[in-house]
């Protein structure tokens, strides 16, 4: 009954995708326990199998625990993604220059932490990886499709912090329409144009360099995501340095002349080959077969190019725009206002 406990133990704590990746493990464990099961009965002593199956589910139990925690710690850093807001725009009035220059310092320090969520991202990774390192192809696919489902929970996670930047830029220049609140953000100057001789009136700075100015800062914002590449990617090139790692030692177990066999199976590759037999190429050839990972199904372009064609970002950068046009109206109404007062003249 002991071991009927912790085995359910196991099933109840696992969803169905993670017995996909689990599934050699389970597999291993169900090996373990049934010639037992048909072997003893209740008069045989079961000590010695009891406590081999027993050990074997809390093996099994604790790696999925870590992979499960592992997975919660990564998903902690998508959800510190997804609700960071890029810029910093207080409510007050700013010269153009100065909000340029205060919000691209701030997009700085957002980069370095979004590399640093990264970071978190990839050790993660990594270190749920050694789980599954030495499993069968099969398993290195079921592992390929979670690294896919990685990929594209951090797509949505910067995705919504580029959503939630811009709908706070929008409620700045458009104003909040559920506060029903407009709360002016650049402070515009309305002076004489010095280079013109007939007292022209022009405005500091001019509509197009406040539109050119936030449509290329909008640009910027989308530009921070450059920082965070693909998991896939990351993930193959470091799981190539551990494999690297693996066939150097087996170079070197070699040319000693150390425990060859041992040293091939310690790398997981065929047990019932004579590695020493073959040939260089022979042996590259089976490296390959036991290592090399499927290549990837469809190439997706980079996380900034997907979230700069967005349809729902396009459309708020659209209103963003369509709402700095709209001051132009305000703008040369003051204009003509003081073209035609006499107290400029």
């Amino acid at each position: 009954m002991l071991i009927v406990r912790d085995y359910n133990n196991i099933i109840h704590t696992i969803n169905e995708k993670e017995k996909s990746l689990f599934k050699e493990h389970l597999d291993s464990l169900d090996r373990t326990i049934e010639p037992g099961i048909r072997r003893h009965n209740w008069g045989s002593s079961a000590d010695s199998f009891v406590y081999a199956c027993r050990k074997e589910c809390q093996d099994v139990f604790l790696n999925v625990k870590k992979f499960q925690n592992n997975v919660m710690k990564i998903n902690s850093q998508f959800e510190k993604i997804s609700t960071t807001t890029l810029t910093n725009v207080q409510k007050k009035l700013y010269l153009l220059s100065e909000f340029i220059r205060q919000q691209e310092e701030t997009l700085k320090v957002r980069e370095t932490e979004f590399t640093h969520a990264f970071g978190e991202i990839a050790n993660g990774v990594m270190e749920t990886y050694d789980l599954f390192i030495h499993r069968s192809s099969k398993i290195q696919n079921e592992w390929l499709k979670f690294v896919h489902r990685l990929d594209d929970n951090l797509e949505k996670s910067l995705k919504q912090s580029v959503k939630n930047t811009l709908l706070e830029l929008g409620r700045h220049i458009q104003g909040d329409k559920q506060r029903q609140e407009l709360v002016p953000i650049f402070r515009v100057y309305t002076v004489l144009d010095p280079n013109h001789v007939n007292w022209k009136i022009i405005h500091d700075p001019t509509h197009d360099e406040l539109k050119n100015n936030i449509q290329v800062f909008i640009k910027q914002i989308i530009h921070v995501t450059r920082v965070v590449p693909k998991i896939e990617k990351v993930f193959r090139d470091k799981r190539q340095q551990k494999i690297e790692e693996i066939k150097a030692e087996l170079d070197d177990t070699e040319k000693s002349g150390n425990n060859t066999a041992g040293a091939f199976a310690k790398a997981g590759m065929r047990p019932d080959v004579n590695y020493q037999n073959l040939s260089e190429e022979e042996k590259e050839t089976q490296w390959k077969a036991r290592w090399e990972l499927p290549g990837r199904n469809e190439e997706k372009a980079e996380y900034e190019e997907r979230i700069a064609k967005n349809r729902k970002i396009n459309n708020k950068t659209v209103e963003i725009i369509t709402g700095i046009e709209k001051i132009q109206t305000n703008m040369e109404e003051d204009r003509k206002h003081w073209q035609a007062s006499e107290e400029v003249r």
